[in-house]
């Protein structure tokens, strides 16, 4: 398995690249999971991608 960390803005490119994703806050994990798990969080939505 192979393993990168990405630090990206671009939203939906990381997530075209990725099949995990982790969204971090001030140094803190605030929540993980597939792309399609973190867009139906309406809070991770919102405050940490700007969607």
């Amino acid at each position: 398995m192979l393993r990168i960390l990405l630090v990206e803005q671009d939203i939906g490119f990381a997530f075209d690249l990725s099949t995990r994703n982790y969204v971090l806050s001030q140094g803190k994990l605030i929540a993980e999971g597939t792309p399609k798990e973190l867009l139906a969080d309406a809070t991770i939505r919102k405050t940490y991608l700007g969607l």
